[in-house]
């Protein structure tokens, strides 16, 4: 019976030890989470929704700003199904940033899908789908492997691990923690990726409204961030067609956001006026040739509030 019992043990060791070597292999491949959910806490970090992660490269800002090592700017966007205002992105918030930090330096972008939730009720958190995803669940976000979120929330097949280490991806998260995007779209499929996006952004645009809850999650996350250091709160770039929808949903957006941000002496930019100036994969996020460009251009300004704010 003993005997047996050791070769059970053995027999169920080897799995475990395997599947334990494919959680080591995942890059930011497989899984375009994962890495924001590991490694060390960070001092500086930059905040909101795939617009964010997709648009903002962390290793173009620290080289303008001469960030380095611990100090250095690391991107923390989700979607914005995950990571709009709210308890839940709070707390991940909280849970990524060392709890010393004094001398940070956060990029805060803000959008109408962050400050809005579903109709009838915006302010109903019962109904919001963030209380109900991995955000604001996980116990931690600084472990070296994150096995609740591997084991609880990690939505692909294990297999997919190993399989896409060794492929060519289309969507890669970089160690700063930007999601370098590069689909192969080509020819008439450009225009039908666009008026697809388009198209779900109007419907979305009908179904969602400005919710106070997620304004007042966003103005106690700001009050938390200035005690931690530098706070620029940012609209980021769409194109034409996005814009308009998405001051359709909240139409004084750029107002409350100059005229909060003033009340607090903290700087903002409305990038949506140079919108012309960048390429985008759909129309809502920067294409992967275009978000070093903007993330030099925000460093820009950045240098420029610092002299003159």
């Amino acid at each position: 019976m003993s005997r047996f019992l050791v070769k059970l043990l053995i027999f169920s060791i080897f799995p475990l030890i395997s599947l334990f070597g494919v959680f080591l292999l995942e890059n930011g491949t497989a899984d375009t989470f994962y890495k924001r959910v590991i490694g060390e806490k960070k001092k500086s970090l930059v905040i909101g929704t795939s617009k964010a992660a997709q648009g903002i490269v962390p290793t173009v800002i620290n080289s303008k700003l001469d960030l380095k090592g611990e100090n250095s700017l690391y991107n923390f966007g989700f979607t914005n199904i995950h990571s709009p205002f709210g308890e839940s992105y709070n707390s991940a918030i909280r849970k990524k940033l060392c709890e010393a930090t004094k001398d940070g330096i956060f990029i805060v972008t803000v959008d109408a899908w962050s400050l809005s939730s579903s109709l009838p009720d915006p302010n109903n958190r019962s109904l919001m789908q963030d209380e109900k995803l991995f955000v604001g669940k996980l116990s931690s976000y600084s472990a070296k492997i994150n096995l609740e979120y591997l084991l609880q929330h990690y939505i692909n097949s294990y297999y997919e691990i190993p399989l896409r280490y060794f492929a060519q991806n289309s969507m890669h998260l970089m160690d700063d923690g930007w999601l370098k995007a590069t689909p192969k779209i080509e020819g008439d499929r450009i225009k039908r990726v666009y008026e697809s996006k388009v198209d779900e952004y109007e419907r979305r645009g009908r179904s969602v409204a400005f919710s106070e809850y997620r304004f007042n999650k966003f103005i106690e996350l700001i009050d938390f961030l200035r005690e931690k250091g530098e706070v620029y709160v940012v609209l980021m770039p769409v194109d034409d067609a996005i814009n308009t929808i998405e001051r359709s949903i909240f139409p004084e957006l750029v107002e409350q956001l100059y005229k909060y941000c003033k009340s607090i002496g903290i700087p903002f930019k409305d990038f949506t006026v140079s919108r012309t100036d960048y390429t985008y994969v759909d129309g809502v996020h920067l294409d992967y040739r275009a978000a070093p460009v903007f993330s030099n251009d925000l460093a820009n300004w950045i240098l420029e509030v610092r002299n003159t704010f």
